[in-house]
């Protein structure tokens, strides 16, 4: 990933000119949600951890898991600084 995210810097300053892309990323990263937004609020978490128990966790991979892995590619681009 490193020598990846080197090769586009030196492409975006012009010193190298790299051939088209030959597929899309498969994992939909950097590319806008599909789908509804979040019906999260945007609101800071505060506290200790011991306060927020019990945390659940939840598979969101599985397709008749759609309306959650949404929300969540949904959360991840407007929050995360990756998108």
């Amino acid at each position: 990933m490193a020598a990846r995210t080197l090769w586009l810097k030196l492409q975006e300053q012009g010193w190298v000119k790299l051939p088209p892309r030959r597929w899309a990323s498969p994992t939909r990263s950097g590319r806008p949600p599909v789908g509804p937004e979040p019906a999260l609020a945007p609101s800071p978490v505060e506290g200790g951890l011991k306060d927020l128990m019990p945390l659940r966790l939840h598979e969101v991979s599985r397709a008749d898991q759609r309306p959650a892995r949404r929300q969540l590619e949904a959360a991840l681009h407007q929050s995360h600084y990756l998108g």
